[in-house]
């Protein structure tokens, strides 16, 4: 099973430019990948490897009066050599990492 690491690292390379110019998602959003929220992302893998991820994080809203389940989105990301048709969003599927 694909680790937070993994997903990190998918992350890391999809929203870096190069290697001089690299984001590290743990620095900034170390709260998004804890065991509790890391079941959070929606996860592509393929061979065993994750290609790409969404984030979905649940919240409530309460508008007039009225309860919602809500949910936002972050972290939308696909590994650079993955970004073609067979690494779409209608093969992801909910998966805990």
């Amino acid at each position: 099973m694909p680790d937070r690491d993994e997903l990190v690292s998918v992350l890391n390379a999809a929203f870096s430019r190069d290697e001089t110019r690299s984001l590290d998602f743990l620095s900034f959003l170390a709260h998004a990948f804890t065991p509790e929220r890391i079941g959070d992302h929606l996860i592509r893998v393929e061979d065993g490897r994750i290609l790409g991820c969404v984030g979905l994080y649940p919240y409530g809203l309460r508008v007039r009066g009225v309860s919602f389940r809500a949910a936002g989105v972050g972290q939308v990301g696909t590994l650079p050599q993955a970004r073609a048709a067979q690494a779409s969003l209608p093969r992801c599927g909910r998966r805990r990492v």
